[in-house]
């Protein structure tokens, strides 16, 4: 028998913790001088 209480449970600890790496993923941008910035990664919302 599964435990939907226990999955689900972990399937919003897991949630949180990919909400917080993705406000901490970072990319390096040319300037128009030609220095680098850093700026929050762009990432395409994927729905399935």
């Amino acid at each position: 028998m599964i435990n939907w209480i226990g999955v689900v449970t972990a399937a919003k600890f897991c949630q949180s913790q990919l909400d917080e790496t993705d406000r901490r993923l970072t990319e390096l941008v040319r300037d128009g001088d030609g220095t680098l910035e850093e700026h929050p990664l762009d990432l395409p919302d994927v729905d399935e």
